[in-house]
């Protein structure tokens, strides 16, 4: 007779999941571990970012300065506040959008144009504020390149 009262008795039924605790535990674990690291990833797009948008404005000031001895008509750059454009005989062909944030701060001539031996028509400097850092950029007298230095 005990044999057959033991197979009534309930069993204790098997654990097969987490407790609250326990998943509180690990998803405030892995919280921590995101907050760490999220900051240095959103610092390096944005160092990501600047570098595109100075090398496309590099490759662009090289280009107009490639197709001025090559074309005879008028091709420069023309400076907005949060854009530039290239110009071919006072016609936009290419209008390229700043990142928000990113302003060109220009007080004198806001065009940029080369002569037809690759010497730039106005000599000058001016400078890019991104959102943390100034770009100065010079472009000198004479043929040559122009620089961008972080200020």
């Amino acid at each position: 007779m005990i044999k057959t009262q033991e197979k009534f008795v309930l069993q204790p039924a098997k654990r097969n999941g987490f407790s609250l605790i326990e998943m509180l535990v690990v998803l405030s674990i892995v919280m921590v571990l995101l907050g760490i690291s999220v900051p240095p990833a959103l610092s390096i797009l944005e160092e990501l970012e600047s570098q595109y948008v100075l090398q496309t404005f590099e490759t662009d000031v090289m280009k107009i300065q490639h197709m001025s001895a090559i074309h005879q008509s008028r091709i420069r750059i023309f400076l907005y506040e949060d854009k530039y454009a290239i110009l071919h005989n006072s016609a936009i062909k290419i209008t390229r959008l700043l990142p928000t944030g990113w302003k060109i701060d220009s007080t004198i001539s806001r065009n940029i144009e080369f002569e037809r031996n690759g010497n730039i028509k106005q000599p000058r400097t001016f400078y890019i504020q991104a959102p943390n850092k100034t770009y100065k950029v010079v472009f000198p007298f004479g043929k040559g390149r122009f620089r961008i230095e972080e200020t």
